[in-house]
């Protein structure tokens, strides 16, 4: 959420595990981070999906 002054504020975090995916609404500002040490491997797709 971005308060009045343009300010970003984290209202969630959700933390995945293999095999599970996610999606966000087109004006979610999003960070992802990948844990842990082995490979990681993951698929991002921006756009409409029609």
């Amino acid at each position: 959420m971005i308060d009045n002054k343009g300010n970003i504020e984290k209202v969630n975090e959700i933390i995945l595990t293999s095999g599970e995916i996610n999606n966000f609404m087109p004006d979610a500002i999003h960070n992802i981070e990948a844990l842990g040490y082995g490979l990681i491997i993951s698929f991002n797709l921006y756009g409409e999906t029609n």
